[in-house]
């Protein structure tokens, strides 16, 4: 008898801190600034916010723009797949084809609309990925430098700083990439003078 009564005290003060963990979570929720209100790409995170079949079309997206798959990236975009969709690091569907450099994926995306001037968990934009992920001793260096000046040309903004405070600039002094330097500045890039 001793012990049944010692488990359901168990499970009494089991329940109680699951209630108290709920409370705690409604608290924080009620915080949060309404569903709605959140960019479409934030709002996906959130169990319940954005329908099963946006979160798979956004995910066919990002899958076939990391393959390079252009046709089915054309589908899912004619599908409703949000343009700007991101993978689970934060990345959009731009820097991911930037990273698999698929140039003719970002040129698709950039006629599309998509933002280039969205940044990633890491505070880089798909013009930071292209100078990081780049550098002048890589086999598709020349490609790197053709989809910089078309993401330049086409409204990708310079002087974004990330959470170091470093700028597109930046690293590509730090790579020693003349030629991403030359085209940064002719766009009006500066160095962050306090890196």
């Amino acid at each position: 008898m001793a012990s049944n009564e010692k488990s359901i005290a168990e499970l009494k003060r089991g329940n109680e801190r699951v209630l108290k963990s709920l409370a705690d979570l409604k608290r924080l929720a009620e915080r949060l600034p309404a569903v709605d209100r959140l960019p479409k790409t934030v709002a996906a995170t959130i169990p319940g916010s954005v329908s099963d079949a946006q979160k798979g079309l956004d995910a066919r997206l990002i899958d076939a723009v990391k393959r390079g798959d252009l046709e089915t990236v054309r589908d899912a975009l004619q599908s409703g797949a949000d343009k700007n969709a991101r993978d689970f690091l934060g990345r959009t569907a731009m820097i991911c084809a930037v990273l698999a450099r698929q140039e003719e994926v970002v040129r698709l995306l950039v006629m599309e609309n998509a933002d280039p001037n969205l940044k990633d968990l890491n505070g880089w934009t798909v013009i930071t990925n292209l100078v990081i992920f780049n550098p002048p001793y890589s086999k598709k260096y020349q490609a790197m430098l053709d989809s910089l000046e078309f993401l330049l040309s086409n409204g990708a903004k310079v002087n974004s700083e990330d959470a170091e405070h470093k700028t597109e600039l930046d690293y590509a002094r730090e790579y020693e990439n003349t030629e991403a330097i030359r085209l940064l500045e002719k766009y009006g890039a500066k160095s962050n003078p306090s890196p």
